[in-house]
């Protein structure tokens, strides 16, 4: 899951300063980027949600009420651009700001695509917009890819944790030009030879506050490649990497729960969780680790594991055995604090109680990056969500991040009266009380003596 094959073609084509356009295709989703002496002029997407007017209304950048008239002018002949210009009141800066992030949304939608056609076509007569953006590609590749993994476009491949990242080497001519920042950098280092994700996270974490997003943003670039424990197996010539395996495993089991030893959600179903676990079983059956190659310390080391695995599956596969498992483990939900929370859980309370303490502080800015990292690891936790929006309502250019995150807790937990205080209060800082006074509404329905909502609403009467 990475696009090396286009990090190639624009690192070659910054060094040879090329004009033109390079268009890409992917079944019936076509997108361009216009490149103006080997930079990033502008980009172009037949999606209309990825359309200049639709994102610069996203940004804010134009108002809501002048959409309609540069739709008109649009469906009257005039380009996008064309109608924006001449549409009274929008600003030039605003449109030049608007194409920058239209470039920046369109090439990280790109990271994900791997399976698509890829034509150049030369000449300067091909750039047919009077606002260009003038990234540099290197800065471009790199400032897409961080923005395709803050906004989930590109993702963490599964047994993300349990895998290991090698580096792909030597890119393309122009790939020492990217300006990596020091948690990707720090990750480039580590990698010059390959290492399990767990120590290549520790490694990152002393130059980056957030060490995944650097390793993602790598990897969908292609610079890294990671390998799945399954891949890893499948490949090796010699038995470390069998072990490799077997230490993952185990520093997992350690502290995991029965649905985190076999690495599926609590909702799977029956056919994926005997998948998974033959899978597992496949991996880390002790007949694997007799032969001389081996420790007694592997072997046994083997024999544990599978021990782990096999309970975790007998439990889970039994209707009645599953459902008191999870009725315990929802008791043990109740105390975050308590000793049997998986590896997983611990590293995402301990960043949550970061955030809530820069929060306590007004340090918003250190708190979503905090509280970046438990919603990265539990996306969907209400308590991550609810107060990662906190921290972003108070940073103005994040709000509608913070938006996103507070409409993601009410959903996971649709009792929530808090979040719906939090996203009322965000609404009326908005000006949109229409909003605010509906969601005030359902918190007076859930809990009627509260008296923040009342006060809310008194602010909007």
């Amino acid at each position: 899951m990475s696009n090396g094959k286009l990090t190639a073609i624009l690192l070659n084509l910054h060094k040879n300063r090329r004009s033109g356009i390079l268009r890409i295709e992917n079944k019936m989703e076509k997108k361009q980027l216009a490149l103006d002496d080997g930079c990033l002029a502008f980009a172009e997407s037949n999606l209309s949600a990825e359309h200049l007017a639709k994102i610069m209304t996203e940004r804010r950048l134009l108002p809501v009420t002048k959409l309609r008239e540069v739709n008109f002018a649009i469906k009257k002949g005039k380009t996008g651009e064309d109608a924006l210009i001449e549409t009274p009141g929008v600003k030039m800066q605003d449109i030049a700001s608007g194409v920058a992030e239209q470039a920046t949304v369109i090439l990280a939608s790109l990271w994900r695509w791997n399976d698509c056609s890829m034509n150049f076509y030369a000449g300067e007569n091909l750039l047919s917009r009077k606002i260009k953006a003038g990234f540099s590609l290197p800065d471009a590749i790199i400032s897409s890819a961080r923005y395709a993994v803050a906004k989930r476009l590109y993702t963490a491949p599964g047994q993300f944790l349990e895998g290991r990242f090698e580096a792909v080497g030597t890119l393309a001519a122009g790939a020492g030009e990217i300006p990596f920042n020091d948690g990707e950098a720090a990750v480039l280092v580590t990698l010059q030879k390959p290492q399990n994700t767990m120590h290549l996270i520790k490694q990152a974490s002393a130059r980056s506050g957030n060490p995944e997003e650097a390793i993602l943003s790598l990897t969908a670039i292609g610079l890294i490649r990671f390998q799945s424990p399954d891949e890893i197996l499948k490949n090796a010539s010699d038995p470390d990497a069998m072990v490799l395996i077997l230490e993952n495993a185990l520093r997992r089991i350690e502290t995991a729960n029965h649905y985190e030893i076999l690495t599926v959600s609590r909702d799977v179903s029956t056919e994926v969780l005997h998948d998974a676990y033959h899978r597992m079983a496949r991996q880390l059956h002790p007949d694997r680790f007799q032969s001389k190659s081996f420790a007694e310390e592997i072997t046994l080391k083997a024999q544990k594991a599978f021990t782990a695995i096999n309970e975790a599956y007998f439990v889970l596969k039994d209707p009645v055995t599953r459902k008191e498992y999870d009725d315990r483990l929802d008791e043990t939900a109740q105390n975050p604090g308590g000793e049997n929370l998986s590896e997983n859980e611990k590293m995402a309370e301990a960043f949550f109680q970061a955030g809530l303490a820069f929060i306590a502080e007004r340090e918003f800015g250190k708190a979503v990056e905090q509280l970046k990292k438990s919603v990265w690891v539990f996306p969907r936790n209400a308590k991550y969500n609810h107060y990662l929006g906190v921290a972003e309502r108070g940073i103005p250019i994040l709000r509608r991040d913070a938006e996103k995150h507070l409409l993601t807790a009410i959903k996971l937990d649709d009792s929530s009266v808090e979040a719906r205080l939090e996203l009322a209060r965000l609404y009326i800082d908005g000006q949109l009380p229409g909003k605010a006074e509906q969601l005030l509404e359902q918190a007076l329905r859930l809990d009627p003596d509260n008296r923040h909502a009342r006060r809310l609403l008194g602010r909007i009467a």
